[in-house]
């Protein structure tokens, strides 16, 4: 009536020829991308036959990856992913994205995250392949004048943000690009 399964990270059921298979998943994230709750499965043994259900196991962590805006002066905010609801046994991935005026500012930046959070979660990774350094694009006039358009068009909707903040990413790329280029 039931057979119960292992090795698949990822919980999940079916049925094959009236025979309830179940995978209950990993106990907690063992690689990177692994999303999804953590559990068990619950089998019910009955007169009528055989029941199961997913149970949680709320402790077991979760892998949590983020893309995070750096602003001109190298910092990363994490305040609005509310770490303060990170488990213990959380994968959390940053992934940084954005151009700084000052190269040596992010190093600094990453390394105060580090000790800050890594010792609230289980695994802490900051990836910073996605910044770009430009020095002086701040004080450059079609940079300001960018950014103050791009300021003034901050969404309310919450869900719009990640967006937003791509548009600056990728307008600033544009215009150090365009001010390497000399045109």
């Amino acid at each position: 009536d039931y057979v119960a399964l292992g090795h698949l990270h990822g919980h999940r059921q079916a049925v094959e020829d009236c025979i309830t298979l179940s995978y209950p998943g990993s106990a907690r994230v063992y690689r990177r991308g692994e999303s999804g709750e953590r559990g068990v499965w619950r089998v019910i043994v009955g007169m009528t036959g055989v029941a199961s259900e997913f149970v949680v196991l709320r402790a077991s962590g979760q892998y949590r990856p983020y893309e995070v805006p750096v602003d001109l002066a190298g910092t990363i905010d994490l305040a609005p992913l509310h770490p303060e609801a990170w488990n213990r046994n959380d994968w959390v991935t940053i992934r940084a994205t954005g151009v700084v005026e000052d190269e040596n500012a992010l190093p600094l930046a990453v390394s105060a995250l580090r000790r800050r959070y890594a010792g609230m979660v289980r695994r802490f990774e900051i990836e910073t392949e996605g910044c770009e350094a430009m020095p002086g694009i701040a004080s450059h006039p079609l940079a300001k004048r960018f950014l103050e358009a791009w300021q003034a068009s901050e969404p309310q909707d919450a869900t719009k943000r990640p967006a937003w903040f791509r548009a600056r990413q990728l307008g600033l790329l544009a215009i150090k690009q365009e001010l390497q280029s000399g045109r």
